[in-house]
């Protein structure tokens, strides 16, 4: 494989074109879930590098109840046609603290996952009862040209999910729940939702429909929702560009603002105190939350 060039934050950093993780859970999956029957006349599987995708394809489609729509989202119970495989697996150390299979069922759910932190495009499966195959396009979703629109958005604090949905909905892509998982990663449906009506928050997608049916498409205006570009920005700043009206932990903001555990409790402190935030929950509870304070009840 080459390397190449991502953006993480303001830096540029060399990787390999493809993440290591997602050359880890598809090889395994394809070992894991492949067909070692006769019926499958000892073919091998088959690990193929192209200039501009990276296919691996095993004898045997899926097994079991889950299918194309349901890898990786959690939504099917995970089974296997070589369980004892899969066990050995699981007890076989990779390396310090960790297996080659810690958990059934995330597999894929962390290949997207991967993909969508590299800025790259989602894989793509295919499954033909007789083999499956995994394509990993080498295509840089968040290309040059890509990140350039996105600098000019309130995109401070997003993570990397959300900046997969912006680059797809750009495209002309009309995400839903199910469609933002599958393409990111996130593999629970009630964060997917927190993340899309977060985007929609922000002025950067619209939302049509509600509950099961919403589906999610870039705003008209997006352009408008401008990132502040002031190098002095402030804690505060920092912290109210991650703030909505959805509640969220204390260790989730300072993680998507930067800062460190501390610095996010006294910032947030700060804005309580100016009317700026609210805190959900007791004030010393682990499970309390914070939120954008509702601009109706300042003065009151």
């Amino acid at each position: 494989m080459k390397r190449r060039g991502i953006i993480t934050g303001l830096f540029r950093v060399d990787e390999w074109e493809y993440p290591e993780e997602v050359l880890r859970e598809t090889l395994v999956n394809s070992l894991v879930h492949r067909d070692y029957s006769p019926s499958a006349q000892g073919a091998q599987i088959q690990v193929e590098l192209y200039p501009d995708r990276l296919q691996i394809r095993n004898p045997g489609g899926l097994f079991g109840p889950v299918g194309l729509r349901e890898l990786g989202l959690g939504t099917v119970p995970p089974s296997s046609r070589n369980s004892v495989l899969l066990k050995i697996l699981e007890d076989t150390p990779l390396d310090p603290g960790r297996t080659v299979c810690e958990n059934r069922g995330t597999g894929i759910a962390r290949v997207r996952a991967a993909l969508a932190e590299a800025g790259m495009e989602p894989p793509v499966f295919e499954d033909d009862i007789a083999t499956f195959t995994v394509t990993i396009p080498n295509h840089a979703l968040l290309d040059e040209d890509t990140r350039d629109w996105l600098s000019t958005l309130n995109v401070a604090g997003l993570t990397g999910a959300q900046l997969t949905a912006l680059a797809l909905t750009r495209r002309g892509e009309t995400l839903t729940n199910v469609s933002y998982r599958g393409a990111t990663g996130v593999a629970d449906s009630r964060t997917a939702t927190t993340q899309l009506k977060e985007l929609r928050a922000r002025g950067l997608l619209v939302q049509e429909g509600d509950r099961g049916g919403a589906t999610y498409r870039l705003s008209p205006h997006a352009g408008r929702a401008t990132k502040q570009l002031d190098r002095g920005r402030t804690q505060n700043d920092l912290v109210l560009a991650v703030l909505t009206r959805t509640p969220v932990s204390r260790a989730e903001i300072a993680r998507q603002a930067g800062l460190t555990d501390e610095q996010a409790r006294q910032t947030l402190a700060r804005l309580r105190r100016i009317g700026q935030a609210e805190l959900v929950g007791a004030p010393r509870s682990r499970n309390a939350l914070w939120r954008l304070a509702d601009p109706s009840h300042h003065g009151g």
